[in-house]
């Protein structure tokens, strides 16, 4: 078991801060993350993502959602629950667990999240992992990168049908090791070291390598194939980590010394470099709410940098317009520092 006190996370600020960006990132320079815990419960139901009291309740919103939720959606979920605890269900069959340990949330189907907010919650339970496996919906071990992470890291796991309803006689339920798009740096280069460790490494790969989102549906470079020049002008290997086997991926991103793209979630296998000295981040000129890259390098150590871009709309939605010749300089200075 490794629970920590609360305390305050300070971050290094970006390498090339120029002043009148300052606002995108202030607010992020000195986060509180509160003390983590785990808490030890009986007989309790959990059906899909949902964790429950007397087969039909939700209860503890805090450990399966992102966040707590208000007094107005508990009480309309309560009126929803007793109707469903009032029918009759004598053909629902319940499958009873002795131990188990509840570690995810509703985001916990998106790469970042189960990096980010996932492995800290896992570090947490330490060897208890053992007799608490972790339970894990079948549709998510669907995701490769679920699996295999779950092998690096060695943790035993329960897989359930996402349709069953379960009852866990003693369940070891775990914080947010941080509010999301924030970490707590023990309990994250904790569970970094033991991926690393187990991860292989590849010599025939780029150092640096460019992330593309380019056959995203959303939130892509809407010039890229001007800028193409560019990158690869300046050494870079362009990568859609969206058509490689995850441990294909881990090879390329554990032997990579700088790691650049577009904001999106592909920017987390930092967390998977052995090597890596720089991360760059595209991100629009004024975003000053998504700076979770900005928090997870400070956390891992790794220096930052950041090159803004014009957005025509949501910084989350929209696609973004990267001035060429701006980017070719920005490169060119970032690398000269070398």
């Amino acid at each position: 078991m490794r629970t920590t006190k609360k305390y305050k996370s300070v971050r290094n600020k970006p390498l090339n801060l120029n002043q009148k960006d300052n606002f995108l990132f202030e607010h992020e320079y000195e986060k509180v993350i509160d003390k983590t815990y785990l808490k030890f419960k009986k007989n309790i139901y959990v059906n899909n993502l949902k964790l429950a009291k007397y087969r039909s309740f939700r209860i503890y919103y805090i450990h399966w959602r992102m966040n707590d939720q208000p007094l107005s959606k508990k009480a309309k979920f309560f009126i929803q629950d007793l109707i469903s605890f009032m029918k009759k269900r004598e053909n629902q069959k319940i499958i009873e667990i002795a131990f188990a340990s509840w570690v995810i949330d509703v985001r916990s189907n998106q790469f970042f999240h189960w990096i980010s907010d996932v492995f800290q919650r896992i570090e947490m339970l330490g060897t208890l992992v053992d007799e608490y496996p972790i339970l894990i919906p079948e549709n998510l071990i669907e995701n490769d990168y679920i699996e295999e992470t779950l092998k690096l890291l060695k943790v035993p796991y329960i897989a359930y049908n996402e349709n069953d309803l379960l009852k866990i006689r003693n369940l070891c339920i775990t914080s947010h090791g941080a509010p999301s798009g924030n970490y707590n740096e023990i309990l994250f280069n904790s569970s970094r070291e033991k991926i690393l460790k187990n991860t292989l490494l590849s010599k025939n790969n780029s150092p640096r390598i460019w992330i593309s989102r380019q056959n995203s549906y959303k939130r892509k470079i809407a010039n890229f194939r001007q800028i193409e020049k560019i990158i690869a002008k300046h050494g870079f290997k362009i990568v859609d980590f969206d058509k490689l086997h995850f441990q294909e991926q881990l090879r390329i991103s554990k032997n990579a010394e700088v790691i650049a793209g577009i904001h999106g979630a592909g920017l987390s296998h930092m967390f998977f470099s052995e090597k890596i000295k720089k991360l760059i981040e595209i991100r629009a000129k004024d975003d000053s709410k998504n700076n979770c890259f900005f928090s997870m390098s400070s956390a891992l150590n790794i220096p930052y940098y950041y090159f803004t871009s014009t957005v025509d709309g949501d910084p989350y939605d929209s696609d973004y317009e990267v001035d060429v010749d701006k980017l070719d300089i920005f490169l060119t200075e970032v690398f000269n520092q070398d």
